[in-house]
């Protein structure tokens, strides 16, 4: 299983916009 901030470092690559959005939905 990978290591999650192993996943959150290649999704913030793909997704350079990630943490705002995981922010905004934890706001929600």
């Amino acid at each position: 299983m990978a290591n999650i901030s192993d996943i959150h470092l290649v999704v913030n690559e793909v997704f350079p916009d990630w943490d705002s959005l995981s922010r905004h939905k934890s706001v929600e």
